[in-house]
Protein backbone atom coordinates (compact mmCIF):
# COMPACT_ATOMS: atom_id res chain seq x y z
CA UNK A 1 0.00 0.00 0.00
CA UNK A 2 3.08 2.21 0.86
CA UNK A 3 4.09 1.90 -2.85
CA UNK A 4 0.43 2.27 -4.43
CA UNK A 5 0.42 6.08 -2.30
CA UNK A 6 3.75 7.18 -2.98
CA UNK A 7 3.49 6.90 -6.87
CA UNK A 8 0.36 8.39 -6.53
CA UNK A 9 1.49 11.62 -5.10
CA UNK A 10 4.28 12.14 -7.66
CA UNK A 11 7.07 10.15 -6.06
CA UNK A 12 6.99 6.89 -8.24
CA UNK A 13 10.56 5.63 -6.57
CA UNK A 14 9.92 6.38 -3.14
CA UNK A 15 8.04 3.79 -1.84
CA UNK A 16 10.75 1.70 -3.16
CA UNK A 17 13.25 3.12 -1.68
CA UNK A 18 11.51 3.11 1.96
CA UNK A 19 10.98 -0.47 1.66
CA UNK A 20 14.53 -0.64 0.86
CA UNK A 21 16.01 1.17 3.86
CA UNK A 22 13.89 -0.56 5.88
CA UNK A 23 15.19 -3.55 4.98
CA UNK A 24 18.83 -2.67 4.88
CA UNK A 25 18.72 -1.47 8.48
CA UNK A 26 16.68 -4.04 9.77
CA UNK A 27 19.94 -6.41 8.68
CA UNK A 28 22.38 -4.27 10.16
CA UNK A 29 20.34 -3.64 13.61
CA UNK A 30 20.16 -7.56 13.65
CA UNK A 31 23.93 -7.79 13.96
CA UNK A 32 23.81 -5.70 17.21
CA UNK A 33 20.27 -6.14 18.25
CA UNK A 34 21.48 -8.93 21.33
CA UNK A 35 23.51 -6.49 23.15
CA UNK A 36 21.07 -3.54 22.89
CA UNK A 37 18.25 -6.52 24.08
CA UNK A 38 21.07 -7.97 26.89
CA UNK A 39 22.02 -4.69 28.12
CA UNK A 40 18.32 -3.24 28.66
CA UNK A 41 16.14 -6.00 29.23
CA UNK A 42 13.19 -7.27 26.90
CA UNK A 43 10.36 -4.11 28.82
CA UNK A 44 13.24 -1.56 27.67
CA UNK A 45 14.10 -2.65 24.80
CA UNK A 46 10.54 -3.66 22.75
CA UNK A 47 9.54 -0.18 24.15
CA UNK A 48 12.95 1.40 22.51
CA UNK A 49 12.01 -0.79 19.21
CA UNK A 50 8.37 0.47 18.95
CA UNK A 51 8.88 3.68 19.67
CA UNK A 52 11.06 3.31 16.83
CA UNK A 53 8.71 1.76 14.17
CA UNK A 54 6.19 5.11 14.69
CA UNK A 55 9.28 7.03 12.30
CA UNK A 56 7.56 5.38 9.56
CA UNK A 57 4.44 6.48 10.34
CA UNK A 58 5.35 9.66 10.88
CA UNK A 59 7.10 9.99 7.29
CA UNK A 60 3.81 8.90 5.65
CA UNK A 61 1.92 11.50 7.45
CA UNK A 62 3.77 13.89 6.07
CA UNK A 63 3.65 12.81 2.59
CA UNK A 64 -0.23 12.73 2.99
CA UNK A 65 -0.35 16.29 3.99
CA UNK A 66 2.23 16.86 0.53
CA UNK A 67 -0.57 15.15 -1.08
CA UNK A 68 -3.14 17.63 0.55
CA UNK A 69 -1.18 20.39 -0.95
CA UNK A 70 1.05 21.94 1.94
CA UNK A 71 3.66 22.78 3.21
CA UNK A 72 4.98 23.28 -0.14
CA UNK A 73 7.74 24.36 1.01
CA UNK A 74 9.13 20.90 2.09
CA UNK A 75 6.96 18.62 -0.71
CA UNK A 76 8.65 20.59 -3.47
CA UNK A 77 12.10 20.09 -2.37
CA UNK A 78 12.72 16.98 -3.35
CA UNK A 79 15.91 16.57 -1.35
CA UNK A 80 14.17 17.55 1.64
CA UNK A 81 11.08 14.69 1.18
CA UNK A 82 13.95 12.11 0.14
CA UNK A 83 16.19 12.83 2.55
CA UNK A 84 13.60 12.94 5.39
CA UNK A 85 11.99 9.72 4.04
CA UNK A 86 15.03 7.86 4.66
CA UNK A 87 16.42 8.45 7.40
CA UNK A 88 12.81 7.75 9.45
CA UNK A 89 12.73 4.43 7.24
CA UNK A 90 16.37 3.85 8.55
CA UNK A 91 15.09 4.21 12.12
CA UNK A 92 11.94 2.51 11.33
CA UNK A 93 14.38 -0.94 10.19
CA UNK A 94 16.81 -0.44 13.07
CA UNK A 95 14.12 -0.68 15.75
CA UNK A 96 11.92 -3.21 14.32
CA UNK A 97 15.73 -5.52 14.54
CA UNK A 98 15.43 -4.64 18.48
CA UNK A 99 11.93 -5.31 18.65
CA UNK A 100 11.91 -8.72 16.77
CA UNK A 101 15.05 -9.90 19.11
CA UNK A 102 13.66 -8.97 22.16
CA UNK A 103 9.82 -10.47 21.22
CA UNK A 104 11.69 -13.86 20.24
CA UNK A 105 14.07 -14.13 23.00
CA UNK A 106 11.54 -13.31 25.97
CA UNK A 107 8.75 -15.91 24.37
CA UNK A 108 11.48 -18.52 24.55
CA UNK A 109 12.40 -17.22 27.94
CA UNK A 110 8.79 -18.17 29.29
CA UNK A 111 8.41 -21.13 27.21
CA UNK A 112 8.83 -24.94 28.17
CA UNK A 113 10.32 -27.49 25.47
CA UNK A 114 7.01 -28.82 25.02
CA UNK A 115 4.95 -25.57 24.26
CA UNK A 116 7.41 -23.53 22.55
CA UNK A 117 5.67 -23.92 19.65
CA UNK A 118 2.40 -23.04 20.78
CA UNK A 119 3.20 -20.37 22.26
CA UNK A 120 5.27 -18.57 19.33
CA UNK A 121 2.04 -19.75 17.43
CA UNK A 122 -0.26 -17.75 19.94
CA UNK A 123 1.93 -14.57 19.71
CA UNK A 124 1.95 -14.42 16.26
CA UNK A 125 -1.79 -15.22 15.52
CA UNK A 126 -2.60 -11.80 18.07
CA UNK A 127 -0.16 -10.03 15.93
CA UNK A 128 -1.11 -11.28 12.57
CA UNK A 129 -4.65 -10.10 13.86
CA UNK A 130 -3.20 -6.47 13.74
CA UNK A 131 -2.96 -6.66 9.73
CA UNK A 132 -6.88 -7.14 9.65
CA UNK A 133 -6.94 -4.49 11.43
CA UNK A 134 -4.79 -2.26 9.60
CA UNK A 135 -6.57 -3.61 6.44
CA UNK A 136 -9.79 -2.19 7.60
CA UNK A 137 -8.93 1.20 9.43
CA UNK A 138 -8.31 2.45 6.21
CA UNK A 139 -10.93 1.08 4.76
CA UNK A 140 -13.34 2.72 6.62
CA UNK A 141 -11.34 5.98 7.60
CA UNK A 142 -10.38 6.86 4.20
CA UNK A 143 -14.20 6.11 2.86
CA UNK A 144 -15.40 9.16 5.66
CA UNK A 145 -12.04 11.33 5.88
CA UNK A 146 -8.49 11.37 4.56
CA UNK A 147 -5.45 9.76 4.40
CA UNK A 148 -4.10 12.82 6.65
CA UNK A 149 -6.26 11.27 9.34
CA UNK A 150 -5.81 7.33 8.89
CA UNK A 151 -2.19 8.18 9.74
CA UNK A 152 -2.71 10.50 12.71
CA UNK A 153 -4.73 7.50 13.89
CA UNK A 154 -2.14 5.03 13.43
CA UNK A 155 0.39 7.26 15.29
CA UNK A 156 -1.87 7.35 18.61
CA UNK A 157 -2.50 3.88 18.31
CA UNK A 158 1.39 3.16 17.87
CA UNK A 159 1.93 5.40 21.08
CA UNK A 160 -0.69 3.67 22.82
CA UNK A 161 1.13 0.58 22.06
CA UNK A 162 4.25 1.54 23.39
CA UNK A 163 2.59 2.46 26.54
CA UNK A 164 1.24 -1.05 27.15
CA UNK A 165 4.42 -2.92 26.46
CA UNK A 166 5.86 -0.96 29.93
CA UNK A 167 3.30 -3.82 31.25
CA UNK A 168 5.61 -6.66 30.08
CA UNK A 169 6.78 -8.54 33.12
CA UNK A 170 10.68 -7.92 32.96
CA UNK A 171 12.84 -11.31 32.71
CA UNK A 172 15.39 -10.53 35.53
CA UNK A 173 17.40 -13.54 34.89
CA UNK A 174 18.04 -12.20 31.35
CA UNK A 175 18.73 -8.29 32.21
CA UNK A 176 21.36 -9.86 35.38
CA UNK A 177 22.86 -12.19 33.27
CA UNK A 178 26.41 -11.11 33.68
CA UNK A 179 27.97 -12.28 30.28
CA UNK A 180 30.50 -10.87 28.67
CA UNK A 181 28.61 -8.32 26.13
CA UNK A 182 27.28 -6.93 29.75
CA UNK A 183 30.61 -6.48 30.99
CA UNK A 184 32.81 -4.99 28.17
CA UNK A 185 32.51 -1.45 26.73
CA UNK A 186 29.65 -1.08 24.33
CA UNK A 187 31.86 -0.66 21.26
CA UNK A 188 33.62 -4.11 22.68
CA UNK A 189 30.12 -5.48 22.81
CA UNK A 190 28.76 -4.36 19.63
CA UNK A 191 31.59 -6.08 18.18
CA UNK A 192 31.33 -9.31 20.24
CA UNK A 193 27.64 -9.38 19.60
CA UNK A 194 28.36 -9.41 15.41
CA UNK A 195 31.33 -12.03 15.94
CA UNK A 196 28.40 -14.19 17.72
CA UNK A 197 25.70 -13.17 14.70
CA UNK A 198 28.36 -14.06 12.16
CA UNK A 199 29.57 -17.59 13.90
CA UNK A 200 25.47 -18.21 14.09
CA UNK A 201 24.86 -17.53 10.72
CA UNK A 202 27.47 -19.80 9.34
CA UNK A 203 26.35 -22.68 11.63
CA UNK A 204 25.83 -25.78 9.53
CA UNK A 205 22.77 -27.09 11.56
CA UNK A 206 21.18 -23.81 10.39
CA UNK A 207 22.01 -23.24 6.52
CA UNK A 208 18.84 -25.90 5.35
CA UNK A 209 16.62 -23.07 7.17
CA UNK A 210 18.69 -20.16 5.50
CA UNK A 211 16.14 -20.35 2.60
CA UNK A 212 13.05 -19.99 4.11
CA UNK A 213 15.11 -17.19 5.71
CA UNK A 214 14.94 -15.85 2.09
CA UNK A 215 11.66 -16.98 1.20
CA UNK A 216 10.03 -14.98 4.38
CA UNK A 217 12.14 -11.51 2.43
CA UNK A 218 10.45 -12.57 -0.70
CA UNK A 219 7.23 -12.79 0.88
CA UNK A 220 7.37 -9.47 2.42
CA UNK A 221 8.52 -8.11 -1.17
CA UNK A 222 5.58 -9.30 -2.70
CA UNK A 223 3.02 -8.27 -0.30
CA UNK A 224 4.55 -4.55 0.12
CA UNK A 225 5.60 -4.29 -3.38
CA UNK A 226 3.56 -6.15 -6.07
CA UNK A 227 0.42 -7.56 -4.15
CA UNK A 228 -1.45 -4.51 -4.80
CA UNK A 229 -1.13 -4.29 -8.56
CA UNK A 230 -2.98 -7.93 -8.69
CA UNK A 231 -5.71 -5.89 -7.64
CA UNK A 232 -5.08 -2.86 -9.91
CA UNK A 233 -5.06 -5.43 -12.72
CA UNK A 234 -8.56 -6.57 -11.74
CA UNK A 235 -10.43 -3.76 -11.48
CA UNK A 236 -11.73 -1.63 -14.62
CA UNK A 237 -9.57 0.72 -16.25
CA UNK A 238 -11.78 3.53 -15.02
CA UNK A 239 -11.39 3.14 -11.31
CA UNK A 240 -10.71 5.90 -9.47
CA UNK A 241 -8.08 6.60 -7.57
CA UNK A 242 -10.10 6.31 -3.86
CA UNK A 243 -12.04 3.38 -5.31
CA UNK A 244 -8.69 1.25 -6.04
CA UNK A 245 -7.08 2.67 -1.85
CA UNK A 246 -10.22 1.50 -0.85
CA UNK A 247 -10.31 -1.88 -2.40
CA UNK A 248 -6.53 -2.46 -1.83
CA UNK A 249 -7.20 -2.11 1.81
CA UNK A 250 -9.71 -4.35 1.89
CA UNK A 251 -7.55 -7.51 -0.30
CA UNK A 252 -5.31 -6.52 2.92
CA UNK A 253 -8.21 -6.98 5.35
CA UNK A 254 -7.72 -11.09 3.88
CA UNK A 255 -3.73 -10.65 3.66
CA UNK A 256 -4.07 -10.20 7.43
CA UNK A 257 -6.96 -13.18 7.44
CA UNK A 258 -4.37 -15.46 6.08
CA UNK A 259 -1.43 -14.22 8.72
CA UNK A 260 -4.09 -14.81 11.30
CA UNK A 261 -5.11 -18.45 10.71
CA UNK A 262 -2.22 -20.12 10.58
CA UNK A 263 0.65 -19.47 13.09
CA UNK A 264 -1.10 -21.38 15.79
CA UNK A 265 -1.57 -24.61 14.04
CA UNK A 266 1.77 -24.43 12.31
CA UNK A 267 3.11 -23.97 16.02
CA UNK A 268 1.43 -27.23 17.74
CA UNK A 269 1.50 -29.23 14.18
CA UNK A 270 5.95 -28.36 14.77
CA UNK A 271 5.70 -29.68 18.60
CA UNK A 272 3.84 -32.51 17.46
CA UNK A 273 4.89 -33.69 13.78
CA UNK A 274 8.29 -32.23 13.64
CA UNK A 275 10.09 -28.87 11.30
CA UNK A 276 10.69 -31.13 8.60
CA UNK A 277 7.11 -32.16 7.79
CA UNK A 278 5.57 -28.40 8.39
CA UNK A 279 8.26 -27.11 6.12
CA UNK A 280 7.08 -29.52 3.25
CA UNK A 281 3.81 -28.22 3.73
CA UNK A 282 4.75 -24.42 3.82
CA UNK A 283 6.39 -24.88 0.05
CA UNK A 284 2.93 -27.09 -1.09
CA UNK A 285 1.36 -23.33 0.02
CA UNK A 286 3.67 -21.27 -2.03
CA UNK A 287 2.90 -23.28 -4.40
CA UNK A 288 -0.79 -22.38 -4.34
CA UNK A 289 0.49 -19.17 -4.22
CA UNK A 290 1.61 -18.87 -7.26
CA UNK A 291 -1.07 -20.97 -9.29
CA UNK A 292 -3.47 -18.30 -8.00
CA UNK A 293 -1.20 -15.85 -9.16
CA UNK A 294 -0.78 -16.93 -12.98
CA UNK A 295 -5.12 -17.52 -12.54
CA UNK A 296 -5.55 -13.72 -11.61
CA UNK A 297 -3.64 -12.81 -14.47
CA UNK A 298 -5.64 -14.76 -17.04
CA UNK A 299 -9.11 -14.20 -15.74
CA UNK A 300 -8.62 -10.32 -13.55
CA UNK A 301 -11.12 -11.52 -10.94
CA UNK A 302 -10.85 -9.07 -7.56
CA UNK A 303 -12.04 -11.95 -5.32
CA UNK A 304 -8.51 -14.06 -7.00
CA UNK A 305 -6.31 -11.27 -5.92
CA UNK A 306 -8.37 -11.41 -2.67
CA UNK A 307 -7.20 -15.05 -2.15
CA UNK A 308 -4.03 -14.79 -3.32
CA UNK A 309 -3.76 -12.40 -0.31
CA UNK A 310 -5.11 -14.62 2.12
CA UNK A 311 -2.92 -17.62 0.94
CA UNK A 312 0.32 -14.79 0.91
CA UNK A 313 -0.62 -14.21 4.19
CA UNK A 314 -0.80 -17.50 5.57
CA UNK A 315 2.54 -18.21 3.93
CA UNK A 316 4.47 -15.28 5.18
CA UNK A 317 2.85 -16.00 9.03
CA UNK A 318 3.83 -19.81 8.63
CA UNK A 319 7.13 -18.72 8.12
CA UNK A 320 7.59 -16.95 10.69
CA UNK A 321 6.42 -18.97 13.51
CA UNK A 322 8.50 -22.30 12.02
CA UNK A 323 11.38 -20.37 12.09
CA UNK A 324 11.05 -19.16 15.16
CA UNK A 325 9.78 -22.17 16.57
CA UNK A 326 13.06 -23.84 15.37
CA UNK A 327 15.48 -21.42 16.75
CA UNK A 328 13.82 -22.00 20.07
CA UNK A 329 13.80 -25.88 20.14
CA UNK A 330 16.86 -26.52 18.09
CA UNK A 331 19.32 -23.58 18.88
CA UNK A 332 18.14 -22.69 22.43
CA UNK A 333 16.65 -19.84 22.06
CA UNK A 334 19.83 -17.80 21.66
CA UNK A 335 19.40 -14.18 20.52
CA UNK A 336 21.85 -14.37 17.84
CA UNK A 337 19.66 -17.10 16.14
CA UNK A 338 16.80 -15.24 16.17
CA UNK A 339 19.26 -12.24 14.69
CA UNK A 340 20.08 -13.84 11.82
CA UNK A 341 17.03 -15.09 10.99
CA UNK A 342 16.11 -11.45 10.36
CA UNK A 343 19.36 -10.72 8.32
CA UNK A 344 18.57 -13.64 6.26
CA UNK A 345 14.95 -12.78 5.41
CA UNK A 346 15.92 -9.00 5.10
CA UNK A 347 18.84 -9.64 2.58
CA UNK A 348 16.19 -11.54 0.78
CA UNK A 349 13.87 -8.19 1.31
CA UNK A 350 17.07 -6.00 0.41
CA UNK A 351 17.42 -7.64 -3.07
CA UNK A 352 13.83 -7.74 -4.08
CA UNK A 353 13.26 -4.19 -3.52
CA UNK A 354 16.21 -3.17 -5.23
CA UNK A 355 15.10 -5.11 -7.99
CA UNK A 356 11.89 -3.29 -7.94
CA UNK A 357 13.91 -0.09 -8.26
CA UNK A 358 15.86 -0.87 -11.37
CA UNK A 359 12.77 -2.84 -12.91
CA UNK A 360 9.63 -0.87 -11.67
CA UNK A 361 7.44 -1.79 -14.49
CA UNK A 362 8.28 -5.05 -14.88
CA UNK A 363 5.24 -7.36 -15.37
CA UNK A 364 3.64 -9.54 -12.79
CA UNK A 365 4.24 -12.96 -15.14
CA UNK A 366 7.84 -12.34 -14.89
CA UNK A 367 7.67 -11.93 -10.85
CA UNK A 368 5.92 -15.31 -10.48
CA UNK A 369 8.00 -17.16 -12.91
CA UNK A 370 11.19 -15.84 -11.04
CA UNK A 371 9.27 -17.01 -7.54
CA UNK A 372 8.08 -19.81 -9.12
CA UNK A 373 11.98 -20.88 -9.38
CA UNK A 374 13.22 -20.00 -6.06
CA UNK A 375 10.19 -22.15 -4.63
CA UNK A 376 11.37 -25.47 -6.46
CA UNK A 377 14.64 -24.67 -5.11
CA UNK A 378 13.36 -24.33 -1.49
CA UNK A 379 11.34 -27.42 -2.38
CA UNK A 380 14.40 -29.53 -3.47
CA UNK A 381 16.30 -28.17 -0.68
CA UNK A 382 13.08 -29.39 2.01
CA UNK A 383 13.43 -33.37 -0.34
CA UNK A 384 17.16 -33.21 0.65
CA UNK A 385 16.70 -32.15 4.72
CA UNK A 386 13.81 -34.81 4.54
CA UNK A 387 15.94 -37.61 2.85
CA UNK A 388 18.70 -37.28 4.94
CA UNK A 389 17.59 -36.30 8.37
CA UNK A 390 15.08 -37.43 10.51
CA UNK A 391 14.02 -35.01 13.27
CA UNK A 392 17.38 -35.33 15.35
CA UNK A 393 18.33 -32.98 18.24
CA UNK A 394 20.96 -30.22 17.43
CA UNK A 395 23.81 -30.25 19.66
CA UNK A 396 24.53 -26.70 20.68
CA UNK A 397 27.35 -25.06 20.38
CA UNK A 398 28.69 -22.28 22.27
CA UNK A 399 29.96 -19.40 20.28
CA UNK A 400 33.15 -18.03 21.13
Amino acid sequence: MLKSIYKHIGYSHLGSLALLVTSISFAVGSFFSKTIVKKNGFRFSLMFGASLFLCGYCASLMMSACDLGYPPKYCDNRVFVYSFNTILFALLGFGNSILWSAQGGYINSISSDSKRGRNFGIFNSFYKLSTILAGALPSIILYISSLQNYYITMVVIGLISVGLLYFVPEDNEEKSDVSESATLSPRSSMKTSFKKVVAASREEALRPWIYFMFLLGFTQVLTYGYLHTFVEISLPADTSRAELESHIAQMFIFYGLGEFSCPYLIGRSVDKYGSNNIASGITVLYLCLISLGFLDIIMKRYWIACLMAFVCGSGDSSIQTLMQTIISKQFGGRLEYFGANRIFSCIGATIGFSFMLLFDTISNLYILLLLTVYVLVVTYQVYKLNKTTLVQPVELRILE
